[in-house]
């Protein structure tokens, strides 16, 4: 954020001709530039511990130090031993050096070159040295602390207790004071000075109505973020309108080095595929529940098809009264996935002749050339590492493999979440290009998925790393606003039924399946039974 707003100010001073704040200020008291530059003050207070706590901070501290003077940007740093933790670049660009009660002539040395400050005795007494000695001064610096009297000057206090002098020279009081205050248990908080300036200069900006100014830095991500928030959508009125790429908004993305906090939104259209791996109880299937409920609520059963994998402990199900969603699949459905399979190896070998028909690379092409709309379709896997214990291992993995090279063109794409990389084949995780990450208690794991970055994910639900043009921090979005996961589980069942309700139109075909047991109402009820007695009248 630091290296943001130095490249801010030098963008502003270039794009008005002016190389000091000064100068900018100027233009905006005379109205020539709307964005207002005040000066900036960075205040470190035990300056020893930031530097051995964030080494790597030191090197904007040094950056700001060496350009910030013109630029409006001023470094105030306290220490209580400088030897050895103020930078040589730091020193010799500190015009002002102030140095109060020190332990030792070292330190003393250190800071003035001289030993005055080793000697001082009193509290708040320091020496203000200016440049090379151009100012050299003793002072009592200003206390803030004590209690505020409101028109202090204004009046007058007089002590009317009365002293005895005894033969010691002692006071001893002779008068006694009838208050009561010396016996009330109540004690009512007096502000300070500093408290009082501070609450002061507040009332008098809201008075004036002064805006306060964009913050260099912004608050860190909170823990829970809400994807209603970000991406608010009414379904009913999205389902109404045209088909759209696929797009999912799926968090608060942080970027302080352009000092923002926005929405993360993934072109799944373009980019293919998804990827999320983490630690087990950090949000994997919550990231695939929101991914699925924002393109749900966007896009109308007619536009979406959805297949949920669940290889893992029910965190796709929910979302299975979706009227988007063909089918679910679990671990332990070997002749489903295998159908699964055939049937998604049998829509890509139709798409890719469709496409033939009309000599185009991908199915915007195709729809363009041939007015028709082809379904978007996603293959959501949660929990990809139980693949590997599935009798259908090998032909789904080899179906999988086959998407995330052809699929992205033909409109069909997959979500994929696992614990670890590696559970994923070199040539599946290679060809899928949106790869992000939770926390991992294997950090070595960060890096082979996202690249090196100094950045750590925190232990926290939903905290995350994407790779962009470097790897970032963002908060994943829950799909709905609820208490708990119990709450959410509840809340997204009942927005899917909702969905179920409103839709009437044509549904993604659910794989057959015999039934252990028919009844003949069951059988009737059947809607291709229904056609063919039909057709055969």
């Amino acid at each position: 954020s630091i290296k943001a707003e130095l490249q801010k100010r030098q963008r502003l001073f270039g794009e008005n001709d002016v190389n000091h704040i000064n100068q900018y200020q100027k233009l905006y008291k005379e109205g020539l530039v709307s964005e207002p530059m005040p000066h900036l003050f960075l205040i470190s207070d035990e300056f020893a511990e930031l530097k051995s706590e964030q080494p790597e901070f030191m090197k904007e501290l040094v950056s700001t130090a060496r350009i910030g003077r013109s630029l409006g940007i001023h470094l105030i740093l306290a220490t209580q031993k400088p030897s050895g933790v103020v930078d040589d670049q730091i020193w010799s660009n500190s015009k002002f050096k102030l140095a109060l009660k020190v332990q030792n002539t070292s330190d003393s040395n250190e800071i003035l070159k001289t030993p005055d400050a080793a000697e001082i005795t009193l509290p708040g007494r320091a020496y203000l040295q200016v440049g090379n000695n151009e100012i050299y001064e003793l002072f009592q610096s200003a206390w803030s602390g004590a209690d505020y009297v409101e028109n202090k000057e204004d009046k007058e206090h007089l002590d009317a207790t009365i002293y005895a002098i005894n033969d010691l020279g002692q006071y001893e009081i002779l008068s006694e004071d009838l208050s009561g205050l010396g016996s009330s248990k109540e004690v009512i908080s007096v502000p300070s000075e500093l408290d009082a300036v501070i609450d002061y200069i507040h009332d008098y900006a809201e008075i004036n109505e002064i805006e306060a100014l964009a913050r260099p830095w912004l608050p860190p991500l909170p823990e829970s973020v809400y994807l209603q928030d970000l991406h608010a959508i009414q379904f009913k009125e999205a389902w109404t309108k045209e088909k759209k790429p696929l797009q999912a908004t799926i968090g608060l993305l942080d970027q302080p080095e352009l000092q923002s906090q926005t929405p993360l939104t993934l072109d799944i259209s373009k980019d293919g595929h998804v990827a999320v791996f983490s630690s087990p109880g950090y949000g994997k299937s919550t990231f695939l529940q929101s991914v699925i409920m924002d393109v749900a609520r966007q896009h109308s059963p007619e536009h979406l098809h959805v297949y949920l994998v669940d290889l893992g402990t029910n965190g796709l199900l929910p979302l299975k009264g979706l009227p988007h969603v063909a089918d679910t699949i679990t671990i332990d459905e070997s002749e489903k996935c295998l159908k699964f399979v055939e049937r998604l190896t049998q829509e890509m070998k139709n798409r890719k002749q469709l496409l033939s028909e009309y000599d185009v690379a991908n199915i915007e092409m195709y729809e363009k050339a041939s007015g028709k709309e082809i379904p978007h379709i996603i293959i959501a896997i949660d929990n990809y590492d139980a693949v590997k214990e599935a009798k259908f291992y090998e032909s789904f993995e080899m179906l999988i493999m086959q998407i995330v090279r052809d699929g992205a063109s033909l409109g069909i794409h997959t979500l994929i979440s696992a614990g670890r990389q590696n559970a994923l084949r070199i040539q599946l995780y290679n060809n899928i290009k949106i790869q992000t990450c939770l926390y991992m208690i294997d950090q070595s794991e960060v890096a082979s998925i996202v690249g090196r970055s100094d950045i750590k994910v925190e232990e926290t639900a939903g905290r995350a790393l994407i790779k962009l043009e470097s790897p970032t921090l963002f908060q994943v979005a829950l799909p709905t606003k609820a208490e708990d996961e119990l709450q959410q589980i509840q809340l997204l069942q009942q927005e899917a039924n909702d969905m179920d309700r409103e839709w009437d139109g044509e549904r993604p075909k659910a794989i057959p399946m015999m039934p252990e047991v028919i009844d003949i109402a069951t059988y009737r009820k059947n809607k291709d039974v229904t056609k063919a007695l039909q057709a055969a009248r």
